[in-house]
C-alpha cells in the first residue's frame, strides 16, 4: 500500500469515527431518544431478583399506548424543605394544607410554597396518616403512641377537635363530607361505623372476623373494603352499599384500589405470587368491566383521579434502589417496609381507552400522595424518600427543570 493510499485510508477512517460519534451523541441527546427509551421501561415489574430499571417491557401493546409527541419532561418546584404529612389542596383551590411531620402543626401555604403559616399550635407528635374531608374543612388525624394508634377530628379553623373510639384502625370521609366511615376492633371481631363530624350518630354498618380490612368510599352511597396488600396473599375487597349487604368484589395478589369518585370506577395494581408488579387496570363497580392499562405497572397509592373520574395521574417506576442483600424486590412489601425506593416517570391515563401519555420521564423522585389543582395544571405529590412536598407543572408550555 503506498503512503498515499495510507493516508486516504486514514482520513477516511477519522471522517467514519466522527460521523458515528456524532450519531451517537445525537441519540442520547435526542428528545425523541428519550422518549422512546422511557417507553420500553414503563412497565418496571418488581421482584426477579434485580433492580435493573431495564425490564424490557414496553406500554405499546393493547389499549394502553404512550403518546410520543407529549413531552417528556416538566417544569418541578419543591414547595417544602421540611418533611410533611397530609398534604392537599385547601378548599378554595388556591392554598395548600399540610401537617409538620415534625412537630405535627397544621400549616397552610401559597400554591407555590410561598406564606407559610401555621393555622394551628396543636401539637401531635407520631402523626402515621391523615384523611381530609372534601370540603377541607375537617380532616382526620390518625398517631402512634404507646397505646398503639388513635384518630381524633380536627377543623381547618383549628377551632375544636373529637375523638374517634379507641379501636379504630382506619377512617375515611365521604364524597359529600357530612361523614366519616371507620373500622373498629371490639374484642376478634372488626366493626365498619359511620358518625358524623363530631363523633356522634355512630352506627353499625357491616361486622367481620376479617381483621386488616381498611375502608374507603366509592360514592356517596357505597363503602369498600380492602386488606393490607401483599404479594403473599391473594388480597379481598368487599363492597357495602349503606343500607346493603356486603359483595366480595375482587380478590388478588398484592390488590390495592384507588376509587375515582366518579362514574363507579376504581383503578386496582396487583402482583403476582413473587412480589413482580402486573398491569394497572380499571374496573367498573356495577357493571365489573375491567379495562387493562397494558404495559403500565405501577401501585395504586402512587396515582390520582382528576375531579371528574376521566383519567389518572400515575408515577411509574422505571428503576429502583433496594436494601435486600441479593437485590430482590417483593412488591408492594418491600416499598412499603422502605426496603426500595423508585425512581419515577409520570403518566396520565384516560379511563375510558387505557390509553396513557408520558409527562415526565425518569426522575429521582419516589412519588407518593399524589394530588391535583382542578384544571389539572398542577400536580403536587410527597418524595416518599425524605417525605419534603413537590409540584410539578404538568400544563400546557410547561420548562422543563427542577427549581
Amino acid at each position: 500500500m503506498t503512503r498515499v493510499t495510507k493516508i486516504s485510508v486514514g482520513i477516511v477512517a477519522i471522517i467514519l469515527f466522527i460521523l458515528i460519534g456524532w450519531f451517537i451523541y445525537s441519540r442520547i441527546t435526542s428528545p425523541n431518544s428519550v422518549s422512546t427509551t422511557i417507553t420500553k421501561f414503563l412497565s418496571f415489574p418488581g421482584g426477579g431478583g434485580s433492580s435493573s430499571s431495564s425490564s424490557g417491557a414496553t406500554t405499546g401493546n393493547k389499549t394502553g399506548t404512550a403518546d410520543q409527541n407529549q413531552p417528556v419532561n416538566a417544569s418541578v418546584t419543591q414547595i417544602t424543605k421540611e418533611p410533611v404529612i397530609g398534604a392537599t389542596l385547601a378548599g378554595d383551590g388556591k392554598s395548600l394544607l399540610f401537617y409538620q411531620k415534625i412537630g405535627g402543626n397544621l400549616m397552610r401555604a401559597d400554591l407555590d410554597g410561598g406564606h407559610e403559616t401555621a393555622i394551628s399550635n396543636l401539637t401531635v407528635v407520631g402523626i402515621t396518616n391523615v384523611m381530609w374531608a372534601a370540603d377541607k374543612a375537617y380532616s382526620t388525624v390518625g398517631y402512634s403512641d404507646a397505646r398503639g394508634t388513635k384518630y381524633f377530628n380536627q377543623t381547618t379553623a383549628a377551632s375544636s377537635t373529637s375523638f374517634l373510639p379507641p379501636g379504630v384502625t382506619s377512617a375515611a370521609w365521604s364524597p359529600k363530607s357530612s361523614m366519616i366511615a371507620y373500622t373498629e376492633m371490639i374484642g376478634s371481631t372488626l366493626r365498619v361505623a359511620t358518625t358524623d363530624a363530631k363523633g356522634k350518630s355512630q352506627k353499625t354498618i357491616y361486622q367481620t372476623s376479617i381483621p386488616d380490612f381498611h375502608v374507603s368510599w366509592i360514592d356517596p352511597n357505597s363503602l369498600i373494603l380492602t386488606t393490607t396488600p401483599t404479594y403473599a396473599v391473594s388480597g379481598l375487597a368487599y363492597v357495602i352499599p349503606i343500607g346493603g349487604s356486603a359483595k366480595n368484589f375482587l380478590s388478588r395478589p398484592g390488590l390495592s384500589l384507588l376509587p375515582a369518585g366518579a362514574k363507579n370506577l376504581l383503578l386496582y395494581s396487583s402482583t403476582d405470587a413473587a412480589g413482580n408488579l402486573q398491569d394497572l387496570r380499571l374496573v367498573n363497580q356495577k357493571t365489573s368491566a375491567i379495562l387493562d392499562v397494558s404495559g403500565i405497572r405501577t401501585l395504586a397509592e402512587k396515582c390520582a383521579w382528576n375531579q371528574v373520574g376521566s383519567s389518572t395521574y400515575c408515577a411509574v417506576p422505571l428503576g429502583a434502589d433496594t436494601i435486600n442483600s441479593d437485590g430482590s424486590i417483593r412488591l408492594p412489601d418491600d416499598w412499603y417496609q422502605g426496603k426500595v425506593n423508585f425512581h419515577d416517570a409520570l403518566v396520565k391515563i384516560e379511563a375510558s381507552t387505557g390509553n396513557a401519555s408520558l409527562l415526565m420521564t425518569d426522575s429521582q423522585f419516589d412519588m407518593t400522595h399524589l394530588f391535583l389543582t382542578p384544571d389539572e395544571k398542577y400536580l403536587y405529590f410527597i418524595n416518599k424518600k425524605d417525605s419534603t412536598l413537590w409540584r410539578v407543572n404538568i400544563g400546557p408550555a410547561t420548562n422543563a427543570g427542577v427549581k
